[in-house]
């Protein structure tokens, strides 16, 4: 028997043979449907589904509305060449999607492999796992919905598509594959700006690909971004790995220039910036144990 495959990751969309649907009656259809797919087997109560789709609505107009929202669900399923009755269940009082065909949801496979590599102790196989679920993994849920419930699944399962891609930059560094760690950093940076480990990594992989450069500036995008966002100072391994990546480049420079007034004064900042880290460091340390900055 043919699946009846759901996309929610990404625009919401169906397919059933070579029939695909992704534009829906009206808005709130297809936010009922997104609703009734994410939380399937459970009777949810009309006065419920009224209050998260209809809030501003009197009650007897609510129920006018979802009558007809499911009215033209049915239709939906019956544009699919399905019968509504073997996916959708109701009563006067309760309303619940109760698949009795195939079906299958992009977001439940993402989260079963998800699922598998948490608990999966074959380095290999936990990889396999993650890999799988960032191929699944085509978007943010329900995209164009921004009801509360869905903003609040939504940002759950973004947060878990970034794990994964923080546990597979790790291991790309652990390969010494910095290029594939530094567009996987990049992206998680783009989505979660404040992950201070995450740039720390990606300091270190432009350091190891020989772009000290751009993990200077790196460092300086994460201070500025912890300092406006949150008041605090980077941690002080985010700090010495920073130190380390100048003290290479300024030995590299040193080692390589000729002896010049310009190579003097170069040492003598260098000197300077040394100091300077160190106290920086040191107050750091004071701070979090007994300042009122704010606490990580």
């Amino acid at each position: 028997m043919t699946l009846l495959q759901v996309q929610v990751l990404g625009k919401l969309r169906l397919r059933h043979d070579e029939t695909i649907i992704d534009r829906f009656p009206t808005r709130r259809v297809e936010e009922l449907l997104a609703f009734l797919l994410l939380n399937q087997q459970r009777e949810h109560t009309r006065e419920k589904i009224i209050d998260l789709l209809w809030p501003d609505q009197p009650p007897s107009n609510g129920r006018a509305s979802l009558s007809t929202a499911m009215w033209r669900l049915g239709g939906v399923f019956r544009g699919l060449g399905l019968p509504p009755e073997k996916y959708l269940a109701s009563s006067r009082d309760w309303i619940r999607l109760v698949p009795s065909q195939p079906l299958f949801v992009d977001a439940f496979e993402f989260e079963a492999h998800l699922n598998r590599a948490e608990v999966e102790l074959q380095p290999d196989e936990r990889l396999a796992h993650l890999n799988k679920a960032v191929e699944v993994y085509k978007g943010v849920f329900c995209e164009g919905i921004y009801s509360e419930w869905c903003l609040i699944e939504r940002e759950r399962l973004e947060r878990r598509y970034l794990w994964a891609l923080g546990v597979l930059m790790t291991d790309f560094i652990q390969k010494r594959s910095y290029k594939e760690a530094i567009s996987y950093g990049n992206f998680i940076i783009s989505k979660d700006p404040l992950r201070e480990e995450v740039h720390r990594a990606l300091m270190l992989c432009y350091w190891k690909e020989g772009d000290s450069a751009s993990g200077i500036r790196q460092f300086q995008t994460c201070a500025l971004l912890l300092q406006k966002e949150l008041g605090i100072y980077p941690l002080p391994e985010t700090i010495s790995l920073q130190r380390r990546i100048i003290e290479d480049r300024v030995a590299n420079n040193i080692e390589n220039a000729p002896l010049s007034y310009h190579n003097q004064k170069l040492r003598a900042a260098y000197e300077s910036f040394q100091s300077a880290a160190s106290n920086l460091e040191t107050l750091i340390v004071v701070d979090e144990e007994g300042s009122d900055l704010p606490q990580r």
